[in-house]
């Protein structure tokens, strides 16, 4: 929904909180006209990432967004051996 702000509209961006250049470098490449609306979630329990990605989005949706955008960070990954 366009605002005075984002007259040609609004991203909502759900990032990691964990990963502070995310919300600088989706600044940068915000085109003219949009606004960034920043919406974080928390990742220190590497096995339930994808459930507080779906604990954030509702929130997200109360800037009636026109596009709602995720970041992904490498910490978001459960890494061991076998893999």
């Amino acid at each position: 929904m366009a605002d005075r702000f984002g007259p040609r509209g609004t991203f909502a961006i759900v990032i990691p909180l964990q990963n502070a250049n995310m919300q600088p470098e989706y600044e940068a490449m915000r085109p003219a006209g949009i606004n960034n609306q920043i919406y974080r979630f928390d990742i220190s329990a590497h096995d339930k990432a994808s459930e507080a990605v779906l604990d954030a989005v509702p929130g997200s949706l109360l800037c009636w967004p026109d596009m709602i955008i995720g970041g992904v960070s490498m910490e978001m990954h459960a890494w061991s051996h076998d893999q």
